[in-house]
């Protein structure tokens, strides 16, 4: 009985032990909040947004973050163990931005492309990625999910013209 009781005891000590940890840990997906800080305002600026410095210069990184904010999204859970959910607008736009993104800084790295010909197509797509994301983009979606390559992708971007409205 005596065994029983000393086991039992350890084993909640040892419980306590790991969980103090897992909860000083940040790899347990927790936010420490200061005691003026809401959970609204520990998240603003974490989500959904490029941070740092991107390789080809600040205004790919305004944009990038601009496109980022655009098309993710998190959406909270109730319940006593709350998590985020990621909702990604237009999947296919997202995933074909990204894409490029890395083809981008590659050639940029091997330097395959002059760095003034990267930064101004990839504004010019970041701009239309921008710009569509509340349109109807069905078939601009269909077409950059076959496609077979960047430069492809490059294309169908840069063949997008947008009509002035008429007042």
């Amino acid at each position: 009985m005596k065994k029983s009781i000393m086991l039992i005891a350890i084993l909640i000590g040892i419980s306590f032990n790991v969980n103090a940890q897992a909860m000083l840990s940040n790899d347990a997906g927790m936010i420490f909040l200061n005691k003026n800080e809401s959970p609204a305002n520990a998240l603003e600026g974490k989500r959904g947004g490029f941070y740092g410095n991107h390789p080809l210069g600040e205004a790919i990184q305004n944009k990038y973050d601009k496109f980022l904010k655009l098309y993710v999204k998190y959406e909270s859970s109730g319940g006593a163990y709350a998590t985020e959910k990621q909702i990604i607008f237009k999947r296919d736009i997202y995933n074909s931005i990204n894409k490029l993104d890395r083809y981008y800084k590659k050639a940029l790295k091997k330097n395959t492309i002059p760095i003034e010909s990267i930064v101004e197509d990839y504004e010019h797509i970041l701009d239309v990625a921008n710009q569509v994301r509340f349109y109807d983009t069905n078939q601009l979606e269909m077409l950059i999910s076959t496609a077979k390559s960047e430069e492809q992708i490059i294309k169908y971007y840069k063949s997008i013209k947008f009509e002035e409205e008429s007042k």
